[in-house]
């Protein structure tokens, strides 16, 4: 039996996807990528022992992670979607090895919702749809069921007058209220981000 993981080799800037022993031993690399491409999260066997999935960062045209498989004999690398996510969670094969369950985070949100992606064709199904995070993703060995951490974050401003903790006032009520970024304009008004609406806005 054998696992697979990433490592990077400082001296090169090399991102590696390599393959070892249990013991350690007999480590071996299946593909590499200067620091323009790297593997990311924990890659993922084929039920049948053949290929590896993996997330691949990338920075072309614009810092995204895509969903790459690699052939564990010939090393053939291929990007299997070109969903281009913003951040990237576990990675699970289906017990036939007809696609891949994960949890990742699409453009313009700041949540982990759990995919499924076919395979070969690529296609993608988004399988939740809220504003919960969801991490630890697990899968049994007839992949009917699925075991997921969910996490559901409130957040909303707050003031406070003066620094005096027992006048502070919240002037927000929805769900993910001033996440990344809070400024006053000249005016006295705020600007904050929220992703109430589903996604990320002013």
């Amino acid at each position: 039996k054998r696992f697979a993981f990433e490592r990077i080799y400082p001296t090169t800037g090399d991102f590696a996807l390599m393959v070892a022993n249990m013991d350690g031993s007999g480590d071996e690399k299946l593909a590499s990528h200067k620091a323009d491409l790297w593997f990311a999260g924990s890659p993922a066997w084929s039920p049948d022992g053949k290929v590896i999935a993996a997330f691949l960062g990338s920075w072309e045209g614009g810092f995204h992670y895509d969903v790459e498989t690699v052939q564990v004999d010939s090393r053939e690398e291929k990007i299997v979607t070109r969903q281009r996510w913003n951040g990237i969670g576990g990675i699970q094969w289906l017990y036939d090895g007809s696609g891949l369950i994960l949890t990742a985070t699409e453009k313009g949100s700041n949540v982990a919702q759990i995919w499924q992606v076919s395979l070969p064709s690529g296609n993608i199904r988004r399988i939740t749809n809220d504003l919960n995070n969801y991490s630890n993703l697990n899968l049994t060995g007839d992949s009917r069921t699925l075991s997921v951490v969910q996490s559901d974050v409130s957040s909303n401003i707050w003031i406070v007058p003066g620094g005096e903790v027992n006048r502070a006032r919240k002037i927000t009520s929805g769900k993910d209220e001033g996440q990344t970024g809070i400024c006053w304009t000249p005016e006295g008004k705020m600007i904050y981000t929220s992703t109430a609406s589903g996604n990320l806005d002013l």
